[in-house]
């Protein structure tokens, strides 16, 4: 198993909208991601949830 990977967290539209140049930002992490796609690294690609979501289950929510 490798020691080493890149591990991405969070890069949801949502939360992108406070981050100072997003556009600079994006592309540094598409870069990353392509750097350790060459190099064969492991990406893992994290997104939080609240925990409100973790309390409602899929049968009690109403369309």
């Amino acid at each position: 198993m490798p020691d080493t990977a890149l591990l991405i967290i969070d890069m949801q539209t949502a939360l992108l909208r406070d981050v100072y140049d997003v556009e600079a930002c994006l592309h540094k992490v598409a870069d990353l991601a392509e750097q350790a796609r060459s190099a064969g690294v492991p990406i893992v690609y994290l997104r939080q949830r609240p925990m409100t979501c973790l309390l409602i289950s899929p049968t009690s929510i109403r369309r």
